[in-house]
């Protein structure tokens, strides 16, 4: 699914194959700077868009932010999506008078923060608009961005921004892409960090280290290394699906205390409760690694309960890294 906004234009262009945004779900809020849709998709909650163009006016940029921030606050996933017509970090220019944090970019900082927007990953041009003057008058900003909640992002975890070339207007229309082509192939071995939690993986390690036929020594160093994937993939199987034993251990918790709420007494239970919870609480800690070492965020410490912080930093990591396709010398994909 894609979104196109051309802010030259105040213009927003749907690709209704896929999203379907009946009139009656269109709205004007009495505010000429936005209109707001709610979209519909097979299998999917509703979720609202916004196709903003913020006015040069600091007090009519004031009412928009107000009047989003109460868009927002009705809890559905949401996209902000549009010509800002504000800087928000000195990186965002390049050329032309220095960077200067002012009133306006204060407010559309707070604005941000205070509805806990993340910016979409961008491809494309680092810029969306341009001065079109010569020499050092020449200036180039990125005034045209995407903003999402955290839980639209965790309905499109691949979205991305896309800027187009600039053609007819200073500015550069921008798209979102909610989904990317995915090429498969053999997956690839990764050790997980996590399972340094379990005791058993030294001996793990250690039966597979300990094999190994008659070869050089490089080649019984490639033999023990083939040797050690292979039983840590077989070990991983056997161990099960991390999210899947998280959600059965949730759910023997639930049932353990259903029971003890229904009038069961003993000490059996008391026990099984505290053995369970006490699982939980160490699965949960796996995942957090899982997702800590996917974000390669290094300056939080483990054991911080960021699950849903790494797993956003992942996903962008993720989004950015993806090879959607690959052309070969010819031109030909």
């Amino acid at each position: 699914m894609e979104f196109r906004w051309y802010p030259g234009y105040r213009t927003c262009w749907w690709d209704y194959s896929f999203a379907e945004v009946p009139s009656e779900h269109q709205y004007s809020l009495g505010n000429s700077q936005a209109l707001y849709m709610v979209v519909n998709l097979p299998q999917y909650p509703p979720w609202i868009i916004a196709g903003v163009y913020v006015s040069p006016d600091s007090a009519q940029r004031g009412y928009l932010w107000q009047e989003i921030s109460e868009v927002l606050a009705i809890g559905l996933p949401s996209l902000v999506a549009g010509d800002f017509n504000s800087l928000l970090w000195p990186e965002d220019k390049r050329g032309g008078s220095p960077f200067h944090l002012t009133s306006e970019i204060r407010q559309f900082r707070h604005w941000k923060e205070a509805n806990h927007l993340h910016q979409l990953i961008q491809k494309g041009a680092p810029f969306t608009w341009c001065n079109n003057r010569r020499g050092a008058q020449r200036t180039w900003e990125l005034l045209d961005r995407s903003f999402a909640t955290m839980s639209w992002m965790d309905l499109f975890p691949l979205a991305i921004t896309e800027v187009l070339p600039r053609h007819a207007s200073d500015h550069a229309p921008i798209v979102v892409t909610t989904e990317t082509p995915r090429m498969h192939g053999p997956r690839q071995f990764r050790f997980e960090n996590f399972w340094l939690e379990y005791s058993e993986l030294s001996q793990v390690v250690r039966s597979a280290w300990n094999s190994g036929g008659h070869a050089s020594p490089m080649g019984r160093f490639q033999q023990k290394l083939h040797a050690l994937q292979r039983q840590l993939c077989q070990w991983r199987r056997r161990m099960g699906h991390l999210p899947t034993r998280i959600h059965e251990t949730h759910g023997k918790l639930e049932e353990l205390i259903t029971m003890e709420a229904a009038g069961s007494r003993g000490g059996d239970l008391t026990d099984q409760m505290k053995g369970t919870s006490n699982l939980l609480a160490a699965l949960q800690r796996q995942q957090e690694i899982y997702w800590a070492q996917r974000s390669r965020v290094r300056w939080l410490q483990e054991g911080d309960r960021n699950t849903r912080f790494f797993h956003a930093k992942a996903s962008q990591r993720r989004s950015h890294n993806r090879i959607s396709i690959i052309i070969t010398g010819d031109g030909t994909p």
